[in-house]
């Protein structure tokens, strides 16, 4: 702007130089004189420079606005520049953190890829051992068929060569020693074929056995015989999934027996050695001392691995799919303690139930707290294959988890042998917390037998009578478990010496420290309907001495179905423990009643669970009889009667003056106390 307006004045002076030249030279009297056209010119000149000026003026205005939007662009431009560069740092900064995940993903899948290349070696290694194990599975298989037709064939063979009546006494024999006919049992192969007892329901179903846990199973014995040990073995190795035993432990209580070897059972050892499977883990256990059930039970489970401990008899078969549907339940409920249905094997025959209940039975107890069976219930909206609440079990086959066992506090130590226990741990699941359950679709079955062949072992080794553990065991639950209600063990068994209990604080400490419900509790939501022998109840209760005065009413050691009596009154109770209900039933402590029917006098009088439908088992005590059908001459009475050279009980048509007719209380009218009020539930 500067230069132009320079130009300006230098143009401006050369044209005053010039015009004062012109002047000069011009005459003065000319009107063109220097003054006149000096004025004239200086203003002309004065205004184009005025004119110049101002045009340099406004062109420099033009171009500082020019200028100053070129700046304004070159500002906007560099601007969008500058975004333009933020952004691709942006995406440059985006991309590296991409690069960067893509590389670290990559070192993932490397690293996996690496562990499926590890896994897959271990996979291909254990299928290699699998395929080895199979191979091996095979040979063993064939070598257990070929000596399982080696066996049908000695036994056949040994069959034809004996006739009736050594058969029957080698039977006899057998049964002398084992309680069960062992010689029709050892003509049996070991790994014979039985029935499928389980309900078509059950076969349908499909279990989950890779989530479920596995089992140890402890069969604890104690002499017994071969063929019914190997037995037990080799049902649980042929019908269990291998992928859900752990093992199985033989607890050896101080056999002595020549057949299984002696003095820690060699010759089982040496059998089991060479013969049976090596892929399946088999622990035998001796003690060199009786130690009885429960101790030989809590040995076998201190050496146990598996997360479950099952508990068999050693005289059982177990049944197809038995021990799936029992884990199954556990797994899912580790407080769960787990009974399958115990079908009968026969003890005389050996044969094998063909077929069960739909709906299995359960256990519950009488008031001498003898273990009895009841019918199971379904519940509202379950299947007929689910668990069925058992109010207690028989004790010889459980399965339990194994930190529940402990929880709960394993078995009372303080008991001896066996007897007792069953129930013992049964009120206690129950009453602090756990369920007891039978598994309908797990089958397995047991030799029952009528007596014992064998002392029960006591704490100090030394042997003694099941009556007499069965006793103490007995009154050691009823003083921890049973509160008020335990008067009703101690009435029925009222003529019966207690031994000496021992200690009972730890079990008591254990029942408040779990915070256990009451007996009451139990009674109330397990056994809704038992039978209680109160004085709302009951009219008279004692024995029953016939009119001889010799005979008293017995009950024979007989079962429901079986004879009632007479026998020696001895006053000790048990089989001549008698009460006579409001409803006029004379019924026992384990809920067994006189029953008649017999239309064609004198008939036999049997022992039936009680029904309290009255009719056949409702008698009315009047003058000293027990009548039935009224007072007419269709009145029958309870008679002591002769036949042959024994006296019987039958019921018979109604005589006066009869004193075989004739009964009279030794208890009198003495029933027991009040109902026993229940005791708070805990904390």
């Amino acid at each position: 702007m500067k230069a132009v307006q320079r130009l300006a004045l230098a143009g401006a002076g050369l044209i005053l130089i010039g015009l004062s030249f012109f002047f000069t030279s011009q005459p003065k009297d000319s009107p063109n004189t220097a003054s006149n056209i000096y004025r004239r010119s200086a203003g002309s000149v004065s205004g184009a420079v005025h004119g110049a000026w101002a045009g340099a003026v406004g062109l420099d205005d033009e171009n500082e606005r020019l200028r100053a939007e070129a700046l304004n662009l070159q500002a906007h431009r560099q601007e969008e520049a500058n975004q333009a560069l933020t952004d691709v740092l942006k995406l440059l900064q985006t991309r590296r953190e991409d690069l960067q995940k893509a590389q670290g993903d990559l070192l993932d899948v490397r690293a996996r890829r690496n562990k499926a290349e590890e896994q897959l070696q271990v996979a291909n290694d254990a299928l290699a051992g699998l395929r080895k194990n199979v191979t091996d599975l095979h040979g063993q298989k064939n070598k257990l068929a070929e000596q399982h037709q080696r066996e049908v064939k000695r036994n056949e063979a040994e069959r034809d060569a004996v006739d009736a009546a050594e058969t029957k006494k080698r039977e006899d024999d057998s049964f002398k020693k084992f309680a069960f006919n062992e010689y029709q049992s050892s003509l049996l192969p070991l790994d014979r074929e039985i029935p499928d007892t389980r309900v078509g329901e059950c076969k349908a179903l499909t279990w989950d056995i890779e989530n479920m846990l596995k089992h140890s199973v402890i069969i604890c014995f104690v002499n017994e015989a071969w063929s019914a040990l190997l037995r037990t073995i080799m049902s649980v190795i042929n019908r269990t999934p291998l992928s859900l035993l752990a093992e199985i432990i033989l607890v050896d209580d101080g056999s002595d027996a020549d057949w299984l070897g002696g003095a820690g059972v060699p010759k089982l050892r040496q059998y089991i050695k060479t013969q049976l499977p090596d892929s399946i883990v088999i622990k035998v256990l001796s003690s060199s001392k009786r130690l009885g059930l429960i101790r030989a039970r809590m040995f076998g489970a201190s050496k146990a691995v598996g997360p479950v401990y099952t508990f068999l008899d050693s005289h059982v078969e177990c049944n197809l799919a038995w021990s799936e549907p029992v884990l199954d339940i556990i797994t899912k409920n580790y407080k769960a303690v787990v009974t399958p249905v115990i079908d009968t094997i026969d003890a005389k025959t050996m044969n094998h139930a063909s077929w069960t209940q739909r709906v299995p039975a359960v256990g519950t107890f009488s008031w001498t707290l003898d273990f009895t069976w009841k019918g199971g219930v379904i519940k509202d909206g379950d299947k007929v294959t689910d668990p069925i609440d058992s109010p207690t079990m028989a004790g010889g086959l459980f399965s339990i988890h194994k930190k529940y066992f402990h929880e709960i506090g394993t078995y009372d130590q303080e008991m001896d042998g066996w007897g007792g226990e069953n129930l013992e741990i049964s009120f206690r699941i129950w009453q602090c917390g756990g369920t007891l359950v039978t598994a309908p679709c797990s089958h397995v079955g047991h030799i029952f037998r009528d007596t014992h062949p064998y002392k029960v072992a006591t704490r100090n080794g030394t042997a003694s009578s099941i009556h007499e553990t069965f006793m103490r065991n007995s009154a050691r639950l009823a003083e921890v478990w049973m509160d008020d209600y335990k008067q009703y063990f101690y009435q029925s068994r009222v003529q019966t010496k207690m031994p000496p209990l021992g200690s009972l604080t730890e079990r008591k400490e254990l029942r408040k420290r779990l915070h256990c419900k009451p007996f009451k509790w139990y009674l109330d939501n397990l056994v809704p309907t038992m039978f209680i022998p109160d004085k709302e109840h009951i009219m008279k209760i004692g024995a029953t001495r016939n009119g001889d005065k010799q005979q008293c009413l017995d009950k024979m050691g007989q079962r429901a179905g079986g004879k009632a009596g007479v026998y020696f009154c001895h006053g000790q109770g048990g089989n001549q423990a008698f009460m006579l209900t409001i409803d006029g039933e004379i019924r026992t402590s384990d809920d067994l009643c006189l029953d008649a029917w017999g239309t064609k006098m004198p008939a036999d009088v049997f022992l039936q669970k009680c029904h309290g439908n009255k009719g056949n088992q409702q008698w009315v005590y009047k003058d000293g009889m027990f009548r039935q059908g009224g007072d007419g001459k269709d009145a029958k009475c309870l008679e002591s009667l002769m036949v042959g050279s024994q006296k019987q009980l039958k019921i018979n048509t109604c005589s006066a003056g009869n004193v075989g007719q004739t009964w009279t209380w030794e208890g009198g009218d003495n029933p027991p106390g009040p109902k026993p009020k229940a005791p708070p539930l805990p904390a």
